[in-house]
C-alpha cells in the first residue's frame, strides 16, 4: 500500500508519459507483491514442516525481488523529479527547499533500498536460517 501511495505521489508531482509508465510499473509490482504475500501466507497455514516450507522459496523470492525493484524505482524517480524541478525554481528559497527535499529523498530512499537489498540477499543466501528478518526488525527488544 505504501508503494502504491508513493507511485500516485510521483504521478501527482510530474505529469508525462514516462511518469505514467513508472507509476504503472510500481503499482503492478506492488500488486504482484501483495498477491505473492497472500498466496505465500495461505500456503504457510497448510505446511506443517520446514522442509515443505522450503518449496515456497520461489514465492517469497519473487515477493522480495519485486519489493526491492519497486523501492529502487520509487527512490530514483523521486530524486529525478525533484532534481529536474530545480531548473524551474524561481527563487533561492525554492531551490534551497528542493535541495533539502532531494537530500531527504536520498537518505530515506537509500535506507529503504539497503534494507530491502540486505533482506533479499540474506533470504537468498541463507535459506535454512531466519537471518533475513534482521534488516526489518525495528526494535529488537
Amino acid at each position: 500500500m505504501v508503494q502504491i501511495f508513493y507511485a500516485i505521489r510521483l504521478s501527482t508531482l510530474k505529469k508525462g508519459v514516462m511518469t505514467k509508465l513508472l507509476t504503472g510499473l510500481i503499482v503492478l509490482l506492488a500488486l504482484a507483491q501483495c498477491t505473492a504475500a497472500t498466496v505465500g501466507d495461505a500456503l504457510i497455514a497448510r505446511i506443517p514442516t520446514q522442509v515443505e516450507l522450503l518449496k515456497l522459496h520461489a514465492v517469497f523470492s519473487f515477493w522480495l525481488i519485486a519489493s526491492f525493484v519497486a523501492d529502487i524505482l520509487i527512490a530514483g524517480s523521486m530524486i529525478w523529479i525533484l532534481y529536474t524541478s530545480k531548473d524551474a525554481a524561481f527563487t533561492p528559497t525554492m531551490k534551497n527547499l528542493l535541495d533539502r527535499l532531494i537530500i531527504n529523498s536520498v537518505q530515506t530512499g537509500v535506507v529503504t533500498v539497503v534494507c530491502g537489498g540486505a533482506t533479499l540477499i540474506l533470504f537468498l543466501k541463507s535459506t535454512e536460517t531466519v537471518y533475513y528478518g534482521i534488516p526489518s526488525v525495528k526494535d529488537p527488544i
